[in-house]
Parts: C-alpha cells; sequence; structure tokens
C-alpha cells in the first residue's frame, strides 16, 4: 500500500494515472458556455428580425411594401433599400461599388438618423 504512493522512500508520489487539470476543465467548460451563448443569441436575433416589420419602405427590388427581415439601404443612393431575400441577388441588379446599410430596426434607424 506505501508503494502505491511513494517511490523507494522518496515523498514523490508514484500515481501515473493522467488526472485532468480542473483549471483546464474550466476553460473547457467556459468555452462550451460562450458558445451557448452565442448560439442563443444568433438565434433571436433571428427571431427579432424576422418579425420586425419595416413599415412605409418598400424593396426597390421585388416592390414589395412593409416587408419582415433586414431592410438594406444604399449609402450612395439617396431611396434604394431592399429586403433579405433580394439582398442575396444585388450584385445582380445594383451597383457593386456602392456600400449597404443593414438596418434590423427601421424605427429605430429613424429615430437614430433624425438625431444627427
Amino acid at each position: 500500500m506505501i508503494n502505491n504512493y511513494f517511490n523507494s522512500g522518496t515523498d514523490m508520489e508514484i500515481d501515473s494515472c493522467d488526472s485532468p487539470d480542473l483549471s483546464e476543465i474550466k476553460k473547457d467548460l467556459d468555452e462550451i458556455k460562450k458558445g451557448i451563448n452565442d448560439v442563443n443569441k444568433t438565434i433571436l436575433q433571428k427571431n427579432l428580425n424576422e418579425n420586425i416589420i419595416h413599415y412605409g419602405i418598400k424593396c426597390s427590388n421585388c416592390l414589395q411594401l412593409n416587408f419582415k427581415g433586414i431592410r438594406y439601404k444604399c449609402f450612395t443612393c439617396p431611396d434604394y433599400n431592399v429586403c433579405d431575400k433580394c439582398e442575396k441577388m444585388l450584385s445582380f441588379f445594383h451597383d457593386k461599388n456602392h456600400f449597404f446599410l443593414r438596418i434590423h430596426d427601421t424605427f429605430l434607424y429613424n429615430c437614430l438618423s433624425n438625431k444627427q
């Protein structure tokens, strides 16, 4: 029994079992928690985006009025907006050199842009 804990009369443990380091386990658990939180945020944001209606906004491509989802507003053209579905084909029907602003909530965007 003594030989299980000591080697040749020294105070060194012989236990060669590779027991996991608790700090490594905690680090792994923290990474898993972060991953879960990121997934939850993504799901929540997706649900919020799908339920917000952009009242008074018409997609310049498909001409849908009051569409749901993310609104994309051209930063160069004064009144050019596209819906989430049309954004995927944007390079086919709009200047590729124009930047688009991604707007999740038109009401919030209007409140912020009117303050400037």
